[in-house]
Formats: structure tokens, C-alpha cells, sequence
């Protein structure tokens, strides 16, 4: 807010308008009731439909390369987006199964790149400084029809509105995927419009685990791996570094199956700050149970080491023993 409106005694109203608007696009109404000197009370109504949940497939296939034959040159693939991690995430990613990669942090540089490198398939986030998303695509594209050349924009956005979507494709964008994204989707659409194939690694999975926080990530499970590898565990997580991440899910896997699957959950669906936080909570597990065992010890000492105390009788109490005897 500008400084007269953190000196306003009242409100400005913006989150009451953001919020109908919010309810309207969903289908809904924002209504209120209100009472002099009692107060307002705001409630919506919006239609919903209730769903069948389909249980998950008992095997996560992960795609482990590009299947060619014969051999033909890799793809080239431009990630365009202005968060280092988010072009790292998914350069990694893509560059881990055979794809020619590059990064660009803004969309004049997507458009650069694009005039030296000629990427088959651009992945543009739609907020981005100095020239930004849908300009770039709209540049390019312009660029592309001129030179009778084609390429694929695929438009990363944050949206979750219809609305949006439509605008998207409407704006010129090949298609759109949503942040956060998963793994398969990024897969799926590169198959769409590159018409490429993968090959996998087909992993089943332990029937009783999910996709939510399974026993064998509580902290306890946890604290049973060494320091260096949950050392490990956080610096790959900290950099987004899937390939890491993946190598040691497969090391612990060796000795702990069952945890390996719940950290590879995780893992394929990008979940590092669950991760980060788990990690988080064993150090302060480990810190509890060592105040924990320092205090039993503690205990333990002042018992061996107590003693019966001798009691002196003082002069007065002497003497009346004496007397009575």
C-alpha cells in the first residue's frame, strides 16, 4: 500500500473485489448481509460436481531416454523463464533423457537464441522482464512464417483459470502447461508435437504407499540414513538437481526399499520443500533425543554416585540423650 493507505483507519475494499472476482470467474456469487453497529457477514455460492477419484496405476513408468531408430540428432529445446531454478529444473530434466538444451532468462534472449540456434520446441513462461512471454512467441513466430520455418511454443504459466487458457491459445502459444507441472506432462506434450518416443524403466511400486506422507518418511525413518547422505539429500534438493536426487534414491534403495519408493515419490513429483522440511525436522529430532539421552545419563550418575548422609547430633540433643539413658 502508499503510505496514506497504511495511515487509513479503514480498509480500501481491493480484497472484497479481488475476491468477487475470484468467486465470479468460478461460477459463483459473493453476497453479504449486513447489521448497523453488529458487523457483515460474506458468503458465496458456486457449483461443484462431485468426482470419481481413479486409483493410481500400481506402476509409475519413468522415461529414461529418447527411443530413435535409427539414431537421429537430438532435439533442441529452449526453456525461456526468468527463475534460475525453474530453467534448471527442467533443463535437467529434459538434458538427463537426450535432449539438446538451452536456457534463456528473458524473452529477448529466447528471441536471440532463437535467430542463432533455431530450438525445435520452446518452453516460454509468460511472465518475464525486459520482453515477455507472449511478445517473444509472437516475434518468433512472425520471424518463423517469414523463412517458411516451424517451431513449436509451449506456453508455462501459473494460471488456473479457464479464461486464461483460452487467451493462451488464442494469443498464438501451441499449448500451455501449468506450474507446478509434473514429470509425464512435460514428457507427453514434447511426444505431441515432436512426435518422439522414450524408452522406460517400468518401477513398481509398494502397494501400500502414496503419493502423501507415507510412514516411511515420518522423521524417525528418516534419521536412520547416515548424515552424509541426508547431507546429500538436501544440497541436491536445495539446487533442484534431479539427477543427484535420483542417483541417491537408488543407492538407498539398496538397503531400504521401502523408503527409497516414498523419497522417489517426492522426488518425480518436485516436492523438494516437503523434502527440505522433513530433513529440517530430523536435526531437530536428533538434537531432542541427544538433550534426551545427556539428561538419562545425568540421572543416572547423581544415583551411582549418592550416599547415606551422617547426621551429627547437636549439643542440646546430646545431652538430653545422655539425660534419659
Amino acid at each position: 500500500q502508499t503510505q496514506s493507505g497504511q495511515q487509513s483507519k479503514a480498509g480500501t475494499g481491493l480484497g472484497l473485489h479481488l475476491s468477487n472476482q475470484f468467486v465470479r470467474r468460478l461460477g459463483g456469487t459473493l453476497n453479504v448481509h449486513s447489521e448497523r453497529s453488529k458487523g457483515s457477514v460474506f458468503a458465496f455460492a458456486m457449483p461443484v460436481e462431485v468426482v470419481q477419484v481413479t486409483p493410481k496405476s500400481s506402476t509409475t513408468r519413468h522415461v529414461t531416454g529418447l527411443a530413435t531408430a535409427p539414431p537421429k540428432p537430438a532435439p533442441k529445446i529452449l526453456i525461456a523463464d526468468d527463475k534460475h531454478q525453474n530453467r534448471k529444473l527442467l533443463g535437467t530434466l529434459l538434458s538427463q533423457v537426450g535432449f539438446d538444451v538451452q536456457e534463456a532468462e528473458n524473452g529477448q534472449v529466447a528471441l536471440e537464441l532463437w535467430r542463432a540456434w533455431s530450438p525445435d520446441l520452446i518452453w516460454m513462461d509468460i511472465r518475464m522482464p525486459v520482453l515477455d512471454g507472449t511478445r517473444a512467441m509472437q516475434y518468433i513466430k512472425d520471424e518463423a512464417t517469414q523463412q517458411n520455418k516451424r517451431v513449436r511454443i509451449i506456453a508455462l504459466t501459473a494460471s488456473v483459470f479457464q479464461e486464461d487458457e483460452a487467451d493462451i491459445l488464442a494469443a498464438g502459444f501451441d499449448g500451455f502447461v501449468r506450474k507446478p507441472f509434473r514429470e509425464q506432462q512435460i514428457f507427453d506434450v514434447m511426444a505431441e508435437h515432436l512426435n518422439v518416443q522414450y524408452s522406460y524403466d517400468d518401477t513398481p511400486q509398494h502397494p501400500t504407499l502414496t503419493r502423501g506422507l507415507s510412514p516411511q518418511l515420518s522423521v524417525p525413518y528418516l534419521a536412520s540414513l547416515s548424515e552424509d547422505v541426508r547431507s546429500a539429500l538436501e544440497q541436491a534438493s536445495q539446487a533442484a538437481d534431479i539427477a543427484t536426487l535420483n542417483q541417491l534414491v537408488s543407492d538407498i534403495k539398496q538397503d531400504q526399499p521401502a523408503l527409497a519408493i516414498a523419497l522417489g515419490n517426492l522426488v518425480d513429483d518436485f516436492e523438494y520443500d516437503q523434502l527440505l522440511d522433513l530433513l529440517s525436522q530430523v536435526r531437530q529430532y536428533q538434537a531432542d533425543q541427544h538433550t534426551a539421552a545427556a539428561h538419562q545419563s545425568l540421572a543416572e550418575d547423581v544415583v551411582e554416585t549418592s550416599f547415606p548422609l551422617e547426621v551429627t547430633p547437636s549439643p542440646n540433643e546430646a545431652g538430653s540423650t545422655q539425660a534419659a539413658s
